[in-house]
């Protein structure tokens, strides 16, 4: 046990080193994506300077702001903005991330698996290339992976366990995530479609009614905030 507690630490670290490792150095050939990584900076000044600079930020401008098109996930990197008032704030957000997405795929294979392929699969996205891209970066997909297997870890919880607060967290996981990035989509449709077919053909998973209710209410809650911002665009 204490072994594989070690070759986790091992790959947490391996990770580390490989997304800020000369994070500040944007290669030529990828200069465009870089410009991508400023104007995302740019974003959270803006919200910094609306909010403790200007005193300029209510229900009106937090509606406006997302439906300009700036993603929620923005604000995840406000607090570290508000401390390093540099672009950092905006890596060290991700890398938190990339780090939780790593901790429970680990956790969700070694329940729905074993240690053994856990470790692998974690070290597996530890170097995967394009995780880290999109942590230097800042692209949205780092949280996009968080969310994705957080979900799949709750919800294998819920079928193993029952208890509905897994279901319920489940469904409010996936709804928040559609407020950081709408490709979220695709992955609850096909999430949808393997619960529907898995229901049909296994008896292994019952699905009854206060089931469905405490998952539209889960996710209506997690969505909320995409939700009234859409309501008041239309």
């Amino acid at each position: 046990m204490k072994k594989r507690i070690i070759i986790l630490v091992f790959v947490l670290i391996l990770a580390s080193i490989l997304r800020l490792y000369k994070i500040g150095e944007v290669p030529y050939d990828q200069a465009a994506d870089y410009i991508d990584t400023i104007g995302h900076y740019t974003e959270v000044k803006w919200l910094y300077d609306n909010i403790f600079v200007k005193h300029n930020f209510n229900f009106h401008n937090l509606v406006h702001y997302n439906l300009a098109g700036v993603k929620t996930d923005f604000y995840f990197s406000l607090p570290f903005y508000i401390i390093l008032h540099n672009n950092l704030s905006l890596h060290v957000t991700s890398f938190i991330f990339e780090i939780l997405t790593i901790v429970f795929l680990y956790l969700f294979t070694k329940e729905f698996l074993d240690e053994k392929t856990a470790l692998i699969a974690s070290f597996l996205y530890a170097i995967l290339p394009s995780a880290i891209e999109w942590h230097r970066y800042v692209l949205e997909h780092s949280k996009f992976s968080f969310f994705a297997v957080f979900s799949l870890f709750l919800f294998y919880r819920w079928n193993k366990t029952k208890q509905k607060k897994y279901l319920f967290f489940t469904a409010s996981t996936m709804g928040f995530a559609l407020s950081v990035h709408m490709s979220f989509i695709f992955f609850i449709c096909s999430f949808l479609t393997f619960i529907t077919i898995e229901k049909l053909l296994s008896k292994n998973m019952k699905f009854n009614s206060r089931d469905v209710n405490y998952f539209l209410t889960g996710f209506t809650i997690g969505a909320l905030l995409l939700i009234i911002n859409t309501i008041l665009f239309f």
